[in-house]
């Protein structure tokens, strides 16, 4: 039997209608496809619509054979539905009695006590039917799905469908995963075999063609040879898909437009990781649609870019739990936002002060990934015009807190440059200058080591006039630098250490610290984490040289009054600070 190729789109629907309206041949057809590949989605949103549509006559019954233990099950199923239908009908306004007829004898084939439902069937329709044992079956399209997930024996549920089509004059359409199909579900039973033959060649001798059937390897093969005369191999456009499951369940339409814009880039991410599965994007869509409302419950104004410039990340961390590939060196260098996500994907957990904090950093690199894009471009300035230049280096001296001291030696050189051929003016030296040296006071850290490292760039210049005006530029910095060093003022290095002792996290530059009143504040109002901050600037050497007298007292002095500090814990951390 040759098994077809196609693509989802117009040509399988046009194949699959071909068959049902073709009369001569009787046989079944199959859709085979791998797990989550969108079948069902398939049949039940594209197929069953066009059938409807283009063979109005039909009549469809959808059965899944998933987890059904017999027979029984199956024909209890074709009931309900076909009830389903009647019902259907009836609240339609379809009174026409060729709608009935194939319905009656669908419920008088399953099987399932006709004779006690019949006089309530009877009612539903109004006694349109006048002959419920008629078998014409010709009106009705049987779909049965999950055919490999059938709980009973795949042979048995053969020759029910080949019955189906050979007897009974019925279109069947099988949905199946062939590839999972395992031999423990094939039974070789010999009263098996019995029924199987029965239902196949009712007027030959039981034995003879049993014997006949089962001369292939198994009894599965010869009756879908027998039964399948079509097998088309589902092959899914997930573009297509993924972009209408979009429209339908997204939550917005700023969702859809963010989503719609990065399908191509969830099909390469499938394809790459080879799991084209329809299910795993539809996990994705729920998670992603409660994870946007959540967020933008937490941080309304700021959820958006938090949210969707993060779709592909959380996009990853959703494929890769549903293949089971989740672990915690999937955290991206251990970042907040990795975690927030991992979390939410695997546990449904989202916690308010994560969320706030993952922001926070998400915000804080975004600013910094601008800067250096920024950045880029300047150096880049002979591939510009003079009018981008000017607005770029406008940005840049905007976001300079953002980009690296060893990095600002490539902004002066280009500035300097950029003077020199008239795109820029002396004034935006001045500008750049003024933005450094109120950056270089925030920095924490030996300010003498950040001028040393910014006079480096003077030696990447050849021309002796740039690197004139290297030495120029620096020489205001500098002495601001040294202007702030030289404050003497004990209010202001007072100030500074006790912002430290705060949790300021600030360097440490005062000349004249006052212990006494430092040790007092570190007694009574300190914290342990205020102390622990203190303690780290003091080993990170965040301080001048004359502070460390300073420093030498500080801990003599709280040595003799550790006593006076009641919580223990804070106790402790005052004794490893001295």
């Amino acid at each position: 039997m040759e098994q077809l190729q196609y693509e989802i789109g117009e040509t399988i629907k046009e194949e699959i209608i071909k068959y049902i309206k073709e009369s001569i041949y009787k046989y079944a057809v199959m859709i085979d496809g791998k797990w989550g590949i969108g079948k069902s989605y398939f049949v039940l949103n594209e197929l069953k619509t066009e059938i409807e549509n283009k063979c109005c006559d039909k009549r469809i019954i959808y059965i899944s054979l998933y987890g059904k233990k017999n027979i029984e099950d199956v024909q209890k199923s074709i009931y309900y539905e076909t009830m389903s239908t009647i019902n259907k009908a009836i609240n339609e306004g379809i009174s026409h009695l060729n709608v009935f007829k194939p319905i009656l004898s669908a419920i008088s084939f399953s099987g399932i006590n006709l004779k006690d439902c019949l006089e309530e069937t009877k009612k539903i329709i109004n006694g349109y039917c006048s002959d419920p044992e008629e078998k014409d079956f010709s009106g009705f399209v049987f779909i049965f799905d999950d055919f490999e997930r059938c709980a009973f024996d795949l042979t048995e549920m053969l020759g029910y469908i080949n019955n189906l089509v050979e007897n009974c004059d019925t279109k069947v359409i099988v949905i199946a995963n062939q590839s999972e199909i395992k031999q423990d579900t094939i039974s070789e039973n010999q009263e098996l075999k019995y029924l199987v033959a029965t239902l196949i060649n009712k007027n030959c001798d039981v034995e003879d063609a049993a014997r006949n059937i089962f001369k292939y390897k198994t009894s599965y093969d010869y009756i879908k040879e027998k039964t399948i005369g079509e097998i088309f191999s589902y092959k899914p456009n997930l573009e297509v898909i993924f972009e209408k499951m979009i429209s339908k369940y997204a939550i917005n339409k700023e969702l859809v437009k963010e989503l719609d814009k990065r399908v191509a880039y969830f099909v390469k991410e499938m394809k790459e990781e080879e799991h084209l599965n329809i299910r795993t994007f539809q996990f994705f869509l729920y998670k992603m649609c409660i994870f946007t409302e959540k967020i933008k419950s937490i941080i309304p104004n700021r959820y958006k870019e938090f949210v969707y410039e993060n779709v592909n990340l959380f996009f990853k961390f959703c494929l890769k739990f549903k293949m089971g590939k989740t672990s915690n060196d999937d955290l991206i260098m251990n970042n907040k936002l990795s975690i927030l996500i991992k979390n939410f994907i695997e546990k449904s957990i989202l916690n308010k002060e994560l969320v706030e904090e993952a922001s926070q950093e998400f915000y804080r690199f975004k600013r910094k990934n601008e800067a250096y894009f920024i950045l880029e471009i300047y150096r880049g300035w002979y591939l510009s015009n003079d009018k981008e230049i000017k607005e770029v280096f406008k940005n840049l001296c905007d976001a300079i807190d953002e980009i690296e001291i060893k990095d600002w030696i490539y902004i002066i050189i280009n500035t300097i440059r950029l003077v020199n051929i008239q795109v820029l003016e002396e004034k935006d030296l001045k500008d750049l200058s003024v933005h450094i040296e109120k950056s270089l006071k925030k920095k924490r850290g030996k300010l003498n080591d950040y001028i040393e490292s910014l006079k480096v760039g003077k030696f990447l210049l050849d021309k002796y006039n740039e690197k004139k005006a290297y030495d120029d530029f620096l020489i205001p910095i500098i002495k601001s630098i040294d202007e702030k060093k030289g404050e003497s003022t004990s209010l202001d290095g007072y100030a500074a250490w006790c912002q430290a002792v705060k949790g300021k996290n600030n360097a440490l530059y005062s000349y004249d610290m006052k212990v006494k009143d430092l040790i007092d504040v570190i007694i009574k109002d300190a914290t342990s984490q205020d102390i622990q901050n203190l303690r780290d600037l003091i080993h990170q050497n965040n301080f001048i040289e004359r502070d460390l007298i300073n420093i030498r007292d500080l801990k003599n002095e709280l040595t003799k009054r550790t006593e006076e500090i009641t919580d223990n814990i804070k106790k402790t951390n005052v004794k490893y600070l001295t």
